[in-house]
């Protein structure tokens, strides 16, 4: 028989709740003291204040006495600094984790966000290929990467794996717009047309493209109303790189020089649309070619490799939003860099301008090319520019001249057949496009400025007078401007030390006030006052209006006249030609002359020459070559590729960083003095000594010419 089933258990018998007045008496008497009722109490006091928000409070005392606390709401500011708004977001953070855990913030819409609010973390991260790039940006290896990963615990935020760095390094190095060839010359990009159109592509998806205009006479875009099309192709200006300027294009700026450690020569492509042109991120590093000398022959042969490929870019056009566009090339480099590419003699010819027929100087022997085209030392006068078609790839030595060659003997007729182009341009261009290098004419006309220094002294004074201001004006520049020349290329300064010294001039006219009589030191010291209005505008990357390119024509041509009639010995060169006669043309043409300068090419030389370590090979063409494999991967991180995934930096107001203080810790006398070993402060002061002896010997040379002029034309008298 089944068991009876077990009897109910027996109902649990609960105590008779306190009241609230025995649960008083029993918290007065002392009788919850221990830590389990002080919790609880704890939570009695929360639930007691909570219940209802009352908004007076009232508590007795043992003493009889009541206390009576009002609520006061104190509403919180709605802008707030960085410090209260990263509190408040964390506040924030930890009560929605707490109410609903598990749930992820959404990201507040644009239009939402308000100043003083701290961004959102971004959508999304980037992929392991823009990561790969990101690598080669900073030198970093990818087991540094993998430890900073594991550390950071990285794998949360995105950051790829080891394994997920590798496949996608293998991918992209099997694309074709990342393959790079190489031969005995150097190291060249593979496809030259699909990697600027893969950087234009991607301008566009991040909606950074910008259009580059065509000003007219007034400073008005010409309206851009025509596309691209195969019967253009065919156009002689579209091969040179000069469409017409209703066509849509893509401004291209195309330059090469010679220089870094070890020396090599860069050729790179510079895509205007864009903000920063210049920066080396966005530029596209087209080859990396050893050598030792820069001639043109080197050159032509350098070049062979890439000219066709740049033909093919020229004849393509390249695609913005789905519209087939041309291409307007700008080449650009140094002078001496650009005389060679054109097939130019350089700055010693008779017509040393890359833009117009302008000779040299004065002479007997072209007296009919003087008059008819001007010199280089006439200040006033309108330029004969140079035909479109002078350096066409298309023309050979001779065939640029228009007809304006009409047979003969004479020297200005030989002149005349060729107009100091003796060989075949390497690569096509359109004088007016030639860019007016500010940067070079930057360098120059501020060692030009310090060399006259020192010819006023020796003019005033004699050379022994000369000699010592030299001495006295490298320590000057040393300790007081803190600049020093570089040991090399004549032991000039970099660009940024001559905007140091233009905005410290008066420091070198203060020098010279015991030196120089009255009208000297005034003209010098006004000098060097155009020279910075000049100075500014010159390398500024962006548009100018209309004022200040008008503003700019008159304050070169104020600068170049002051000099030609305060200090009659001074010969305007090539550079300081340009400068007068076509950097206003070409800034009122295209809208700047920093946008399209040659900074980016400058700047390539010091990358390659910082990561050269990285990249240690057999030989100096195999480390190019391993060079320029990894700044094809470099090119996947770009500020238009990575701009989506984190915040932009805004450039900070003018002079914002400026020491405002005596006691600025910015300013160089207020820095604690870093300790320098014996031998390096003495081979500074042999290389400051070296410096002043030759600047000394230059301005001695061009006033011993200047005087046996003078002489001359005395005894013609």
């Amino acid at each position: 028989m089944p068991s009876p089933p077990p009897p109910p258990p027996p109902t649990p018998h609960h105590p008779a709740a306190q009241t609230c007045k025995q649960f008083l008496e029993a918290l007065l008497a002392g009788k919850f003291t221990g830590a389990e009722d002080q919790a609880y109490l704890g939570r009695i006091a929360s639930a007691v204040l909570l219940h209802g928000t009352p908004n007076v409070l009232k508590l007795t005392r043992g003493n009889g006495t009541i206390a009576v606390y009002t609520r006061r709401v104190t509403p919180c500011l709605v802008r707030v600094k960085k410090s209260q708004t990263n509190k408040r977001l964390a506040a924030a953070r930890k009560e929605l984790r707490a109410a609903c855990s598990g749930a992820a913030l959404a990201r507040a819409p644009p239009d939402e966000e308000e100043e003083g609010v701290a961004e959102p973390p971004p959508r999304g991260v980037p992929s392991a290929g823009q990561q790969v790039g990101l690598l080669e940006v900073a030198g970093l290896s990818q087991r540094g990467f993998a430890l900073i990963r594991r550390i950071f615990r990285g794998a949360r935020l995105g950051m790829a794996s080891v394994s997920e760095l590798r496949g996608a390094r293998k991918r992209m190095q099997a694309l074709p717009a990342k393959n790079v060839t190489v031969n005995s010359a150097g190291a060249y990009i593979a496809n030259l047309s699909l990697e600027v159109q893969e950087r234009v592509s991607s301008l566009c998806a991040a909606e950074q493209f910008i259009e580059r205009h065509i000003l007219d006479d007034n400073g008005r875009p010409v309206p851009k109303t025509t596309l691209f099309t195969d019967t253009d192709a065919s156009n002689l200006g579209v091969l040179s790189g000069c469409p017409p300027p209703e066509m849509k294009d893509v401004h291209l700026t195309l330059g090469l020089d010679k220089g870094g450690s070890p020396p090599s020569v860069k050729v790179v492509v510079g895509l205007i649309n864009q903000e920063r042109p210049n920066d080396p991120n966005n530029t596209i590093l087209a080859a990396v070619c050893p050598c030792d000398k820069d001639n043109y022959d080197d050159i032509d042969s350098m070049l062979k490799t890439l000219v066709p490929q740049v033909t093919e870019l020229l004849v393509g056009g390249l695609l913005v939003g789905g519209e087939r566009r041309a291409v307007r090339l700008f080449p650009t480099g140094g002078y001496d860099a650009l005389c060679t590419v054109l097939g130019h003699k350089g700055a010693s010819a008779t017509m040393p301008c890359l833009k117009c027929l302008s000779t040299r100087a004065p002479s007997v022997e072209h007296a009919t090319l003087d008059a008819q085209y001007l010199t280089l030392q006439d200040v006033v006068g309108e330029r004969t520019l140079r035909l479109a078609t002078q350096y066409c790839n298309l023309e050979w030595p001779g065939q640029g001249s228009g007809g304006r060659c009409t047979g003969g003997d004479t020297a200005s007729e030989r002149q005349l057949a060729h107009l100091s182009v003796e060989r075949r341009p390497l690569l096509p261009a359109d004088p007016r496009q030639i860019v007016v290098i500010p940067l070079h004419i930057t360098l120059g006309v501020t060692g030009r400025l310090l060399v006259l220094a020192t010819e006023c002294v020796i003019k005033c004074n004699g050379d022994e007078a000369g000699l010592r201001f030299a001495h006295r004006l490298a320590a000057l520049l040393r300790n007081k401007v803190g600049v020093k020349p570089v040991p090399y290329h004549g032991g000039g300064f970099i660009g940024r030390d001559c905007h140091r010294i233009g905005d410290r001039s008066d420091a070198i006219s203060q020098l010279l006030l015991s030196d120089l009589t009255e009208e000297y030191h005034t003209a010098y010291k006004h000098a060097w006052l155009l020279w910075n209005r000049v100075r500014k505008p010159l390398n500024r990357a962006a548009v100018a209006t209309a004022e200040e390119v008008r503003q700019f024509r008159a304050d070169t041509t104020a600068f170049v006249t002051h000099l030609k009639r305060a200090f009659p010995w001074l010969s305007v060169s090539p550079k300081l030609h340009l400068l007068l006669c076509h950097a206003a043309e070409f800034m009122q043409r295209y809208g700047s002359t920093g946008l399209y300068g040659e900074q980016a090419i400058e700047a390539w030389h010091g990358r390659y020459g910082q990561s050269a370590r990285n990249y240690c090979c057999s030989s100096e063409l195999a480390s190019a070559a391993a060079f320029m494999r990894a700044m094809a991967l470099a090119r996947d991180a770009s500020e238009s590729d990575l701009a989506r995934y984190g915040p932009t930096r805004k450039s900070a107001a003018r002079a914002a960083r400026n020491a405002t203080s005596a006691g600025d810790k910015r300013r160089r006398e207020n820095r604690e003095v870093v300790p320098v070993c014996a031998a390096k402060e003495d081979k500074a002061k042999r290389d400051r000594e070296k410096w002043a002896d030759d600047l000394h010997a230059k301005a001695a040379d061009t006033m011993r010419a200047q005087l046996r002029r003078e002489n001359k034309r005395a005894r013609k008298r």
